[in-house]
């Protein structure tokens, strides 16, 4: 640093070298601030002795007599541009000052309780730390039946995801003359009410809904005023990670599909075969605090659980296994059924490559020494025969009683959800869709690359997407709707077990307006546009259908 002074208050006009040999003279290195500073341009110099610049101060008549012209002209355009359809939006966060509420104090923080919709069904009970009205910590809620106080990674990142810069800010529409170009919510609100109210006439035909696999209540109802109203249509609940194996398990062995959780709470043997239950599924902090609680021992004598991984690939749960064998996923059923047929079960196969027979053997007679407190826990990914297999197992180790439960799944949620996809592609295909409205879905990039989703898509006349993040499908959409954050918006959502959790906002949404899925359903099924409630008044039971 130079021991210089040059803060004109003190030492005057600034001394500037005349010639660039002259700047190392200050501290023995070049110190110069611009390129026109370093090559001695006298402009520059003038410019920083000058209190302002040259000519400030000379203002001809014909000169005065311009600036009131061009002054007049701006103050007409700043006049135009408060008009409705022109003017910024308006923004109604501000400072406390005066009135401050009693509850907020600058730097202790304010919990909220509310809830988390995970992807493919279920729920998260949350608690949200706010600071001066902003959320900014995730933690679980202690008296949510499915985590307890515990929270899980998708949580964590949630509140990431609601000050995420790269957010959708405003409606994009995508003008076939002019390319795409930015929109307001009541641009939307205009175009969907003539567009969306012409397809009462063919009782919706050719208009599909794409909408990402949750439980929500409010959703489901929202859903079904849309087909009461559009008979013709379709809704396809799209899941890209979803696994048959449970489902099609639980309808081969108790004719209805349905969910599978565990209490591992009262389990001395488990036997996990290509499931990582600790760490994937909506009911992982319930499995792994259920499983935790077996391996705590606190006196002498505790008998600690005793947990057996069969598993294709490195996991959470796999780690902490007391015994792990790795084996293929293509013979996962033949394992199970070399268990099967060591515990009086009849079930075809012979030995399992890569496991040897006398520890299948000990596996099972482990298993059978600890009936009614021992469990299988297959994998979703298994075979529906394997995983009716496991259940059957359970069965016959009197586990169905305290240890498996099971909870019966809606039809939404049991949908398939590639078969659903797939059959919209043929529709799309075929020139069958005219209208496609995707909530919160990305099967642009996530459908599988075979089923041709994407080229599919481009088919279709009006394409709107409801989005929080950019994506892939926004981008190709002919509206892209930017939504909501679940921490910005009302709702509900259903956990395993039945457990009704409310979704309620945590601040104002951050790019308003912006809608969540329940609101512009609502918003489409509105004859005529008419002003709808806001998420609030949609997740409160409601007596009469919206149309």
């Amino acid at each position: 640093m130079s021991s210089i002074d040059q803060c004109p208050s003190t030492k005057g006009k600034i001394e500037i070298p005349e010639s660039p040999a002259e700047l190392t003279r200050l501290s023995g290195r070049p110190v110069w601030r611009s390129a026109e500073e370093f090559s001695g341009d006298p402009s520059f110099k003038d410019f920083v002795e000058r209190e302002f610049p040259g000519g400030a101060s000379l203002l001809e008549e014909s000169s005065r007599r311009s600036f009131m012209k061009v002054m007049g002209a701006s103050l007409a355009l700043a006049g135009a541009a408060t008009l409705p359809a022109c003017r910024r939006p308006d923004r109604k966060i501000l400072a406390y000052s005066r009135d401050v509420p009693e509850e907020k104090i600058p730097g202790q923080a304010l919990y909220y309780a509310t809830a988390l919709p995970l992807p493919g069904g279920g729920a998260e009970g949350l608690l949200a730390e706010t600071h001066m009205g902003r959320p900014t910590k995730i933690e679980g809620n202690p008296q949510h039946p499915n985590n307890r106080g515990k929270s899980s990674a998708f949580a964590q990142a949630c509140v990431l995801d609601l000050y995420d810069p790269d957010r959708l800010k405003f409606p994009v529409f995508d003008n076939p003359a002019r390319g795409k170009l930015a929109a307001t919510w009541d641009d939307f609100k205009y175009w969907a009410r003539d567009h969306f109210d012409a397809m009462d006439a063919d009782r919706g035909e050719g208009l599909v809904f794409i909408a990402d696999k949750r439980t929500s209540p409010t959703r489901d109802r929202m859903r079904d005023e849309v087909l009461a109203r559009w008979p013709r249509a379709k809704w396809v609940a799209w899941n890209p990670a979803e696994k048959r194996g449970g489902i099609e398990g639980t309808r081969l062995a108790f004719g209805a599909p349905h969910r599978v959780r565990y209490r591992f709470e009262n389990a001395a043997r488990v036997l996990s075969v290509n499931s990582d239950f600790t760490c994937e599924g909506p009911d992982q902090l319930y499995h792994a605090r259920g499983f935790a609680s077996t391996r705590k021992v606190r006196y002498a004598g505790d008998e600690m659980s005793r947990l057996y991984v069969v598993e294709s690939r490195p996991t959470g749960t796999g780690s902490m296994a007391d015994h792990r064998f790795r084996l293929s996923p293509g013979r996962m059923p033949l394992f199970l059924a070399a268990i099967a047929r060591e515990l009086g079960i009849d079930a075809p196969g012979g030995s399992v490559p890569g496991i040897p027979d006398e520890h299948v053997r000990a596996i099972a007679e482990d298993l059978a020494a600890h009936r009614g407190r021992a469990v299988v826990v297959p994998g979703e990914g298994l075979p529906g025969e394997a995983f009716a297999l496991a259940m059957a197992i359970n069965a016959r180790l009197g586990a169905m009683d305290g240890v498996v439960e099971l909870f019966p799944m809606d039809d939404e949620s049991a949908s398939d959800a590639h078969a659903g996809l797939a059959g919209l592609v043929d529709d799309m295909n075929a020139g069958r869709v005219r209208t496609a409205v995707v909530l919160e879905a990305n099967p642009v990039y996530d459908a599988p690359g075979a089923m041709g989703f994407a080229e599919a898509f481009a088919n279709v006349p009006v394409r709107i997407t409801l989005s929080v993040g950019q994506s892939e499908t926004a981008s190709a959409s002919t509206w892209s709707l930017n939504g909501a954050h679940a921490l910005e918006a009302w709702g509900d959502a259903v956990s395993t077990d039945g457990t009704l959790s409310v979704v309620q906002p945590m601040i104002a949404p951050l790019f308003e307006p912006a809608m969540s899925q329940i609101e512009l359903l609502a918003q489409l099924l509105s004859r005529n546009g008419a002003a709808n409630p806001d998420g609030y008044g949609h997740a409160r039971p409601r007596q009469e259908p919206l149309h």
